[in-house]
């Protein structure tokens, strides 16, 4: 019962990240309370996704489906269903700091692979990307890097983050 509970929490938080909603939640028997938002929806497209900043049901089946787990079943399609999935294993500041050094330093790595032509710099930029990102899964998160079951959403979430972060979408 603990493990779906946590399951539904990560996807229901990951729902309410991607609609830009810097929150608070504390859990009481599957549900989930908002406490705040630094970024104002519209109520229509809040009650489009059946959100009030009072309480948040966690829908019966994303604890059943295990959404939020590495585990889960779900195969995604697009970049767009991946991308809360993306999120919620990537909750911890810790873990986003980290996330966002290392793609800071892969994009300088890079630039300078392309402007000297030294291309084996673009290795290192990888290496040293992932290593930061495994560090913060491995050691913060607790959980195994989207990278080893979708490997082309988990590089596009990555840059999609540090854009995020960049652009003040998302906090670290």
């Amino acid at each position: 019962m603990t493990a779906a509970l946590g399951r539904s929490r990560s996807a229901a938080r990951a729902l309410l990240l991607t609609e830009g909603l810097q929150h608070q939640y504390k859990e009481d028997s599957g549900l989930l309370e908002v406490s705040r938002a630094y970024k104002s929806i519209s109520s229509r497209s809040a009650s489009q996704l059946g959100l009030s900043f009072g309480l948040v049901r966690v829908a019966a089946r994303s604890a059943k489906t295990g959404a939020g787990s590495m585990k889960a079943a779900k195969q995604f399609r697009t970049f767009r269903e991946f991308y809360p999935f993306y999120l919620a294993e990537h909750s911890n500041s810790t873990s986003r700091r980290l996330h966002f050094a290392g793609t800071s330093i892969a994009l300088a790595l890079l630039t300078a692979a392309a402007l000297t032509q030294h291309w084996w710099v673009a290795g290192i930029a990888l290496l040293q990307g992932y290593a930061f990102a495994w560090v913060g899964h491995f050691f913060f998160e607790h959980n195994k890097p989207a990278t080893f079951k979708y490997p082309g959403f988990s590089l596009m979430g990555d840059w999609r983050l540090w854009w995020d972060i960049l652009t003040g979408k998302q906090e670290i």
